[in-house]
């Protein structure tokens, strides 16, 4: 979902278990994520351009993904089920190389998702980044 989408969120109408990864711009200012989440990731990078044209050294970088895939094993070994949010500047590239990753990973359910989505597999390098650092964290347990 788009970031303007994500501050306008009540995460009491999510249930009792909520969870947001906030994914920013390098260059902006975090975004205002309403009280009431659970658990709060915020990550800072930048996938694609103005123009939504992929930039050579954007996504993140193995520290931030390996970060993503700890929050997300987290969440996922969790005795409750998670609500997950997960937003970025305009909801269509690196939200939803997350989503997929979720819904690949462990059978997970989109119920939000932004109808503008530019190209689902236009992100597949940072889903493979998530990936690669999830089965990193795999093989280390």
């Amino acid at each position: 979902m788009s970031r303007v989408t994500a501050e306008s969120l009540d995460p009491s109408t999510l249930g009792p278990h909520s969870a947001i990864i906030s994914i920013c711009d390098r260059e902006t200012n975090p975004a205002n994520i309403p009280d009431g989440f659970g658990h709060v990731l915020r990550c800072f990078f930048k996938f694609v351009d103005g123009s939504f044209r992929r930039i050579g050294d954007g996504g993140p970088t193995d520290a931030q993904s390996r970060e993503i895939a700890e929050f997300l094993h987290m969440l996922h070994s969790a005795p409750e089920e998670y609500a997950l949010i997960v937003h970025c500047g305009e909801g269509m590239y690196r939200s939803v190389a997350v989503c997929c990753f979720c819904e690949f990973e462990f059978d997970a359910d989109s119920i939000h998702t932004n109808k503008e989505v530019r190209d689902p597999m236009g992100s597949v390098s940072l889903w493979k980044d998530i990936a690669n650092a999830f089965d990193d964290l795999g093989r280390a347990a």
